[in-house]
């Protein structure tokens, strides 16, 4: 089979009449279901239709029509309330279903890098000629330049293009009744040529209003009954509705190769124009028809006596049935194969613009099932259609879709005044490959995430219905759909599960194993490594069991530190039960405590390494500054094990000493001890003081500071008093050793746990570093104090045993509420080493910070993305009703409108439905700020904005602005300008400018005041 100029459908959504979803769209095509609605004259009255008309005979009492057309996530695409309001309907309905267009294709990413065109029509803007246009402040001033932008077809495949980020050709075209399938033939065209890797192709009618019947007149295509009886002899016209579709393209050969999911094949297409060979500018003609369905045939290389199906235009009009099935018998007559004749707007009417895309989709879902459905209300032939001599046939319920070949299906559309599509179809028969199921640790962290917690919560129980719909799946191909082919948002969901069976329990039952969390993007991450008097006998042993990168990197330093050392250590990390407790007396010792530590951090920093988690910031407490200096290049792999291992080797030689930690700051250790000689190892926080020295040293003072600060005060698991005056004696050897290693400059930034600040190349490259390192006091709680300025919204991220320095971390700026992560078990701990890591990379991700999910696989194919439910849009109404009484004059800038904000139910909620923004909430200071505020809050339908809070992150644009300027000064008598107002970008720095204008112009401003005074007197 010849697919080299095919085109595959991978990605598709819809909005149409009687159905919520996809899945109860197909589910009405197999029964035959109607979406036509009988209408009460209280109904049609609630349009503002006048009840003159009702009681005329013509007047038919039905309409077909999609819920909630005046509901829409503005949030989600970064549009505020007030232009959302302007905005067409169509528009927005049409951006959502883009974005579900993409995101079921797994292309709705920032990872996406492919080139996406935009092709889409829409139809008459009833919206804006019957709720807008008769307010004058729409069609002038700055407000009516942006409704303008709002309602203006013009702009419907650009703004997709400028919400999504497409940088494909955006192309807003009409062809009338045939513009949607034009918008996928011209979408297909732009493919081959190469000007885009993917296109969106489709349309949008939404009448506005949709439930107000209409006028039958003979000769007209409404039908007479509020039925459309497609090609039946009983049907007198058709039903205009509304509705929306899209479809993703992309080419064939490259959707097979990145392992798409291909719904169906374009085998060819070809578009034309009556001319003038018919009766009238909108009648139809089978001439016209006959040679586009012909020329896609030939594009398609396809014999049509193949064609099974053929998805009519089929508008029930006893002038267009007869006309279409005339062309059809010309090109498709030949042949024995049977061939099923179908019409959607039997089912939901005349969708005009969008009503061959959503042909389209209806055949696109027969291929995937394999079944024809009825052709709805079908009773008997159109007796000016001949059927019986031919291989046509109306199904008048659902059948098997039998086939020698693979299926192919012809799909038209034609449009008053003459514009003639047709598409051919076929089924895709290319092999689907599923990821095997692996032992990869991520596979079982299930990912969601959404830009409103409402939103989350209903994808939350989205994803819980599908997964009870489909109990078979493998639960890691959901988790990689999600991970790999999601975007991530700041609302985030973390669930652990090992198959669909738990997923689905926590999900429904257990909402306290659900991990949720609200945080902005963070871009970076930082390492902390522990040093000595952490460690336990077999910490990490289960990971060094399951994980081949981890066990690899650990065998690389256990095999070196063998050869180092005189002593194996390997028992120390892998030992049966009943030796723990011996081996853990042994592990105090420095020959066995820094080698072992090392070879923990390196197998951690390895691991994550081969994650592509690479830190932008390090800092290693005291011994944990040799794993840094591996990082960052200091020191190579050699040298560093070497500098360790003869470092534990020199602590042997000294005189047994110890380490007490006093749960106080040193400002209030420090009297206490003076006078004896005991040094201070470490000032960890103002609640963690180490002292060091010699044991008799430290249990003389021991219970003193117990009794004078009412605390416990521990010993360290160390038999060594490091950072203290007994390492004084090994200080010049161990100084030799550094010297006479080969040191490199360092290609990562840390912070020095001895000086508390930022290393520099000449410090560490100097063994004199290292000897001070090995002696002085570890000043972490300065250390992490510089870390922090730099790096506060980073993930922190603990790489050492019982999490000992991200706890330090914590204490040291409890305020500040720190994103940090601790990947290995504590002693105390029962869970495993797997299980502790898998919740650690759960909670680096809902952090904030963007994991490549691929990347920790075990394999680098390219994903199949599921059929999961897409994202759970957080609609609110934004409507703008007609005025009562045309006549009375507008004023735009005093209009209410309708919105989904509820400013009361804001004000009691202290975010409200504020964003999840950068800048914490600050409440107004003074009156002008409260009064910025509440004009911000007008424009925004944001309710509370803060001081500080930048206009461009709550979705201002530059046209915005201009309206949010003019309205401050005009309310405070100023000449704030454009340039100054963005410049200032919050209300904290917009009202200062607005209070330097006062001051600057004090006695103009007064001049102008006492002018209008004058002029109010006069009048």
């Amino acid at each position: 089979m010849e697919l080299e100029n095919a085109i595959a459908i991978i990605g598709l959504s819809a909005r149409v009449p009687g159905s919520s979803e996809l899945s109860e769209f197909w589910s009405n095509l197999c029964e035959g279901n109607t979406a036509f609605k009988a209408l009460s004259d209280e109904d049609i009255k609630a349009q503002g239709i006048h009840e003159k008309f009702l009681s005329q005979e013509n007047y038919i009492k039905v309409g077909t029509g999609i819920p909630d057309t005046d509901k829409f996530d503005a949030a989600f695409f970064d549009i505020p309330a007030r232009e959302a309001c302007v905005l067409d309907p169509q528009q927005r309905v049409f951006l959502e279903g883009c974005w579900e267009a993409l995101e079921i294709a797994g292309y709705a990413t920032e990872r996406s890098n492919r080139s996406v065109g935009v092709f889409a029509g829409a139809s008459m803007n009833s919206y804006w000629m019957r709720n807008l246009a008769c307010e004058p402040e729409y069609v002038s001033s700055n407000s009516g330049f942006q409704s303008l932008l709002g309602n203006d077809k013009d702009y419907l495949a650009t703004r997709v293009a400028y919400k999504l980020n497409l940088h494909g050709p955006a192309v807003t075209l009409q062809t009338a009744c045939s513009t949607s399938l034009v918008a996928v033939h011209m979408a297909c065209q732009n493919i081959l040529l190469g000007e885009c890797d993917m296109a969106l192709a489709g349309g949008v009618s939404i009448k506005v209003p949709q439930e107000a019947g209409y006028f039958y007149q003979e000769g007209m295509p409404f039908s007479k009954d509020g039925k459309c009886l497609a090609f039946d002899k009983e049907g007198t016209g058709t039903i205009f509705g509304s509705g929306m579709g899209v479809v993703l393209l992309k080419s064939y050969e490259q959707a097979v190769v990145d392992n798409d999911d291909i719904l169906a094949v374009v085998r060819g297409s070809s578009f034309n124009n009556d001319g003038n060979r018919k009766v009238g500018f909108t009648a139809p003609s089978s001439e016209g028809q006959v040679a586009a369905i012909k020329r896609a045939l030939a594009v398609a290389e396809v014999d049509p006596k193949t064609i099974s199906y053929i998805e009519a235009h089929g508008t029930g009009t006893n002038l267009g049935d007869p006309i279409e099935f005339q062309a059809i018998e010309e090109v498709y007559g030949q042949g024995k194969l049977p061939c099923r004749i179908g019409a959607l707007k039997a089912n939901i009417g005349h969708l005009e613009t969008a009503a061959g895309i959503v042909g389209l989709i209806k055949s696109v879902l027969m291929l995937q099932h394999k079944k024809i459905p009825p052709v709805a209300n079908f009773t008997s032939i159109n007796p000016y259609i001949d059927i019986d001599p031919t291989r046509f046939s109306f199904n008048t319920k659902l059948e098997a879709w039998h086939s020698e070949g693979p299926r192919r299906a012809g799909v038209s559309s034609f449009g008053m005044g003459g514009t003639n599509t047709h598409i051919i179809l076929e089924e895709a028969n290319c092999d689907k490959v599923c990821p095997a199921e692996s032992a990869d640790i991520h596979r079982e962290i299930i990912t969601l995430s959404a830009k409103s917690s409402k939103s989350l919560e209903n994808m939350t129980e989205n994803l819980a219905h599908w997964l009870a719909c489909n109990p078979e799946v493998s639960l890691q191909h959901v988790v990689a759909t999600l991970q790999e082919r999601r975007q991530d948002f700041t609302f985030r969901r973390a669930i652990i599960a090992k198959d669909v069976a738990q997923a689905l329990d926590v999900m429904t039952n257990q909402p306290q194993k659900q991990m949720t969390m609200s945080s902005a993007s963070r871009e970076d991450i930082v390492f902390l490594f522990p040093g000595a008097g952490a460690q336990y006998v077999n910490m990490g042993r289960d990971l060094y069991r399951s994980n081949q990168v981890f066990r690899q990197a650990i065998d690389v330093c256990l095999d070196r530190f063998d050869a180092l050392l005189n002593h194996p250590i390997r028992q120390y990390l892998d030992a049966p039960d009943e030796q723990v407790d011996a081996l853990m007396v042994d592990l105090q010792k420095p020959n066995l405590m820094f080698p072992i530590t090392f070879t923990f951090q390196y197998g951690f920093a390895q691991l994550f390494k081969s994650w592509g988690i690479h830190p932008k910031g390090l800092l290693g407490h005291s011994h944990g500054e040799y794993i840094i200096a591996h990082l960052a290049g200091v020191m190579d792999f050699d040298t560093v094990t070497l500098l360790v291992a003869k470092r534990a080797e020199l602590m042997m030689k000294l005189k047994v000493g110890g380490m007490l930690v006093v749960p106080h700051s040193y400002d209030e250790v420090a009297p206490l001890i003076r006078g004896n000689h005991i040094s201070v190892g470490a000032k960890n926080s103002k609640r963690n003081t180490v002292l060091s020295g010699e044991k008799g040293q430290l249990n003389s003072v021991k219970d003193l500071l117990e009794t004078q600060l009412n605390c416990e005060v521990k010993w360290l698991h160390i038999d060594a008093g490091l950072h203290s005056y007994l390492v004084d004696e090994i200080y010049d050897e161990f100084y030799q050793v550094v010297d006479s290693c080969k040191l490199h400059t360092p290609q990562l930034d840390w912070v020095s746990s001895i000086s508390g600040d930022w290393v520099s190349a000449s410090e560490v490259t100097a063994a004199k570093y290292w000897a001070e390192h090995m002696r002085n006091t570890v000043e972490y709680a300065k250390a992490s104090a510089t870390l922090v300025e730099k790096f506060g919204n980073a993930v922190f991220v603990d790489l050492g045993p019982n999490q000992v320095v991200g706890e330090l971390l914590r204490e040291n700026h409890a305020e500040k509420n720190l994103a940090i992560v601790s990947v290995a078990r504590s002693v105390r701990q029962k869970e495993s080493d797997y299980d502790i890591l898998r919740d650690a990379l759960s909670k680096v991700w809902l952090f904030g910070y963007p994991l490549d999910w691929q990347a920790m696989g075990t394999t680098t194919q390219q994903l199949m993305p599921l059929p999961l439910p897409t994202y759970a849009f957080d609609r609110k109404t934004y409507w703008i009703e007609p005025k009562a009484d045309s006549k009375e004059g507008a004023d735009f800038e005093n209009m209410t409108f309708i919105s989904g904000v509820d400013e009361q139910e804001s004000d009691a909620n202290t975010l409200g439905n504020r964003p999840n923004l950068m800048t914490p909430y600050t409440a107004p200071a003074t009156a002008i700020e409260e009064s910025i505020t509440d004009i911000w809050q007008k424009f925004f339908g944001i309710n509370p904005i803060g001081s500080f809070d930048n206009f461009i992150e709550l979705g201002g644009t530059s046209l915005l602005a201009t309206e949010v300027i003019g309205e401050i000064n005009k309310s405070h008598k100023c000449k704030v300008t454009l340039s100054d107002f963005l410049a200032g970008g919050n209300i904290k720095l917009v009202a200062a400018l607005v209070s330097q204008w006062h001051a600057k112009n004090e006695e103009q401003l007064k001049l102008e005041i006492l002018k209008e005074l004058e002029q109010e007197l006069a009048n």
